[in-house]
C-alpha cells in the first residue's frame, strides 16, 4: 500500500503540476506510481526525472532492450515487486521475449543471451553487488566482448539509478497494476 499521497492537483506543492506537465510530455502518459507520489517534493523529484528520461526513454548505446532487461535484473535481485514488474512490462512492450524476461533471474551463465551480452549482465551484477570489486579485468572482458566505454557507461547508469529507484519504490510502498490490454 502507497505511504505517500500526492495531494489533489489544487493543493499541489509549487512545480508539482509543472512537473507532472513535463512528464506527460516526454513519456506520453500519466507519471508512474513511483513519479506521481514523488510529487510531493517536485524539486527532488525533477533531476530524478530527467534523468531516467536520459537514460532510460532514448536506443542510447545499449538499446531500449538491453536497458530494460538490465532495470528488470537488478529489481528483481533487489526484490522490489514494483520495479521487477514494471520494468518486466516496459522489456516486453520493447521487445524482449517472456522466457528472457522470466529468467532474468537467473545465473548470469544460465541466461538465454549470447556471451557479449552475459558479459555486460556479469559487468551489472557485480556492479549492484559489490561495485568496489570491479578492477581492471572486468573492464578488459567488457572491452574484449565488443562494449566501448559509452555503452558501460550507460549500463552503469541503469544498475546506479535501478539501485536507487529500488529502494525509493519499496520504501514509498507504490505498486504496479499493467494496464489493461486494449
Amino acid at each position: 500500500m502507497p505511504h505517500v499521497h500526492p495531494s489533489p492537483d489544487s493543493e499541489l506543492p509549487a512545480g508539482a503540476g509543472a512537473l507532472r506537465d513535463h512528464i506527460r510530455e516526454a513519456t506520453g502518459r500519466e507519471p508512474s506510481p513511483l513519479f506521481g507520489a514523488l510529487l510531493v517534493r517536485p524539486e527532488l523529484a525533477r533531476p530524478l526525472f530527467d534523468w531516467f528520461a536520459a537514460v532510460m526513454m532514448s536506443e542510447g548505446r545499449l538499446g531500449r532492450q538491453m536497458k530494460e532487461m538490465i532495470a528488470t535484473r537488478v529489481s528483481y535481485a533487489n526484490a522490489c515487486r514494483y520495479c521487477s514488474a514494471l520494468h518486466a512490462y516496459r522489456a516486453e512492450g520493447a521487445g524482449v521475449s517472456r522466457d528472457i524476461i522470466e529468467r532474468l533471474a537467473d545465473p548470469v551463465d544460465q541466461l538465454p543471451l549470447d556471451d557479449r551480452e552475459r558479459t555486460l549482465m556479469a559487468f551489472c551484477d557485480k556492479m549492484r553487488d559489490s561495485s568496489s570489486t570491479i578492477d581492471e579485468a572486468a573492464w578488459s572482458r567488457l572491452h574484449d566482448a565488443g562494449w566501448d566505454d559509452e555503452a558501460i557507461l550507460e549500463a552503469a547508469h541503469v544498475v546506479g539509478m535501478f539501485s536507487h529507484f529500488n529502494r525509493l519504490a519499496d520504501a514509498l510502498g507504490v505498486e504496479f497494476t499493467a494496464p489493461a490490454a486494449t
